[in-house]
């Protein structure tokens, strides 16, 4: 959103996730001016999966000035017990040096109080540093006055780590909150030893006839009505990796379906870690979603260029963030192929979900508003194996069914959802096709 502002050449913005690049820099100077630039760990991924996150840890305003960043605030949502009203915490403001003494930091001040008196705040709020003088004189000369019988204190790092351990209380926490470096730490099992178990080690497929040869592209697939054209329009062999077919016509090639495994995350995941094992280096997973966007149709082909993470699996194989991305190339190269066969694809973000009956009204007006086009099952947690496995994986969808403004209305059964199934399979499959 824009906001013009009466100062000639000066408008405000609310920052977006593209934005995290700058509003490092603007982090960075301002330690550097506060000489605290020692304590910076932030990095634009994190400020993005933070900042940005559905719902995000705080907002953010850039101020910029003919056309260039001048300057920035960042704040977020506190609560007063004595008051019972939410308030505003104003964690940074920061004006670059020579765009000072212009009105800039006024008019962010302000307008981030605005936005507190429109929201039925109680307060506004902020520190600044006790050296801090001409910081200070400019708080106060707005109206802002100290909190004197007040001290800030903080705990963080090892302190923050010993105090949590010492708590006593034997309420059950979710392993994930707890150990955020588990995908890091080795696993009993590793996808190797269970193709050993199951004797469909390169050595024995070979060995083995009738067996088809593990392509290095596979498509996954979760529709039997889907699965079943694609065996008949193809020939497809087994080959001996759990649920996964070697299939081929005339002189196109061939490429791996996976299908028969279920749906959800942990159930593909399950079924792909094999298959990676195995020689599998591109994934493409097609399926049907829900539509969160009110622009999308029952039958409207979706490329997924990343993830929001509201499920289990990624857990497994990434460190926490609100998102993961899809791999590029082979977004781009499935794009294309939609491209060539006469589908224009949307592309934009997901969200993944274990739980199909607990997609709240609140959750999805909320990834509505926040761009989400589509809610799905699988796709976060394909993308994350495939990081954690250093292979590449996307996903499309074809809508099936609608959900936006928090109304449900089914669609599966329309010719369009089956058309555009089996387009973009076919399409995907020429492509991938070695």
């Amino acid at each position: 959103m824009i906001v013009e502002t009466t100062i000639p050449g000066l408008v405000l913005r609310h920052a977006e996730r593209s934005d995290a690049p700058t509003i490092l820099a603007f982090i960075r100077s301002l330690a550097r001016y506060e000489r605290l630039e020692h304590e910076v760990m932030a990095t634009a991924e994190r400020i993005a999966d933070t900042v940005f996150a559905t719902p995000p840890a705080a907002e953010a305003v850039i101020a910029e000035l003919h056309g260039k960043p001048a300057g920035f605030a960042l704040f977020f949502p506190t609560y007063s017990t004595f008051l019972a009203a939410q308030g505003l915490y104003l964690e940074d403001l920061y004006v670059e040096p020579a765009q000072r003494g212009l009105g800039v930091g006024r008019t962010m001040l302000t307008y981030v109080a605005s936005l507190a008196v429109r929201r039925g705040c109680g307060r506004f709020e902020w520190a600044a540093l006790d050296w801090n003088t001409p910081a200070i004189e400019f708080y106060c000369s707005h109206g802002a006055r100290a909190m004197k019988d007040w001290t800030v204190y903080r705990v963080a790092g090892a302190e923050l780590e010993r105090l949590a351990g010492e708590c006593p209380a034997s309420e059950p926490r979710n392993v994930l909150e707890t150990r955020t470096d588990r995908y890091r730490r080795p696993a009993v099992v590793e996808p190797e030893a269970f193709l050993d178990y199951l004797d469909v080690t390169p050595s024995a497929r070979r060995k083995a006839p009738g067996r088809g040869a593990v392509s290095g592209s596979v498509i996954v697939c979760y529709q039997d009505s889907l699965t079943r054209w694609v065996r008949t329009a193809w020939h497809c062999v087994p080959t001996g990796v759990p649920k996964l077919a070697a299939c081929s016509r005339n002189e196109e090639g061939s490429f791996g379906l996976m299908a028969g495994m279920g749906i959800g995350g942990p159930a593909v995941v399950a079924h792909l870690e094999p298959a990676v094992a195995a020689g599998v280096t591109r994934i493409v997973s097609i399926g049907t979603a829900g539509a969160v966007s009110s622009s999308l149709s029952p039958g409207d082909v979706v490329v997924c260029e990343a993830a929001l993470r509201d499920e289990g699996t990624s857990g497994h194989y990434l460190p926490p963030s609100a998102r993961v991305e899809a791999s590029g190339d082979v977004t781009d190269l499935v794009a294309d192929a939609l491209g060539r066969a006469g589908i224009s694809p949307r592309r934009g973000l997901s969200w993944t979900t274990d739980a199909p009956f607990r997609e709240t009204v609140d959750d999805v007006r909320t990834h509505e508003r926040n761009g989400v086009l589509t809610v799905d099952m699988e796709a976060a947690s394909v993308f994350a194996m495939a990081h954690y496995r250093s292979v590449q994986a996307t996903a499309v969808f074809i809508v099936s069914d609608l959900v936006s403004g928090g109304v449900w209305s089914p669609r599966f059964h329309e010719p369009a959802v089956k058309e555009g199934l089996r387009t973009t399979f076919g399409a995907v499959a020429s492509a991938l096709a070695e």
